[in-house]
């Protein structure tokens, strides 16, 4: 709110509801979940694309639906997310920014004893920066190795973006990208 000359001294705290269905269960050994939802938003926080200035948005609804899939093959845990929102200013009709439409992730897990190994696919559709600056959908691949040091401490090893892909998640910021060299 009082950074230098991108505060908004102004903004206003959120104020969401929400509505949310879900189904839980399995078919043989998958397991499945369907989420469907809509928030509806007074005072939501985003951003002025012309000015980078956070800003209340009057009114905003996001509807979405979400499918997750849990299965196993041998000693490797899947799950397969795909998640699809309609993020909307009510009052203009328009696209919120920064909010990818689609989105798909599958996890591989591989538990070793005290240990984990963490694999994940992560796709991200395009995505709008202002009402004419759209971000193209990228695509990640990231590894961990996680330990489990008792029962409250984990060490984890991340690498992100394994195969150095450039991507935008905000308009004229690049990534950070892990380069092997």
């Amino acid at each position: 709110m009082y950074f230098p000359n991108f505060g908004n001294s102004d903004l206003q705290p959120e104020k969401s509801r929400n509505l949310e269905l879900g189904l839980l269960g399995a078919i043989g050994k998958v397991g499945y979940e369907v989420n469907v939802y809509r928030n509806w938003y007074r005072d939501l926080i985003g951003s002025d694309s012309s000015t980078f200035l956070l800003i209340n948005v009057d009114k905003a609804r996001i509807t979405g639906t979400e499918l997750i899939l849990k299965f196993n093959t041998g000693v490797f845990h899947h799950q397969l997310d795909y998640t699809y929102l309609d993020p909307r200013n009510k009052v203009t009709g328009k696209v919120l920014t920064y909010r990818s439409w689609n989105m798909a992730k599958w996890q591989i897990d591989f538990p070793i004893r005290s240990w984990n190994l963490h694999s994940d696919i992560l796709w991200k559709g395009h995505q709008f920066s202002s009402s004419t600056n759209r971000l193209s959908s990228y695509l990640t691949v990231n590894l961990a190795a996680i330990y489990q040091a008792g029962s409250v401490l984990k060490i984890s090893g991340p690498i992100d973006n394994l195969f150095d892909r450039e991507y935008q998640t905000v308009a004229e910021y690049a990534a950070l990208v892990f380069k092997l060299t």
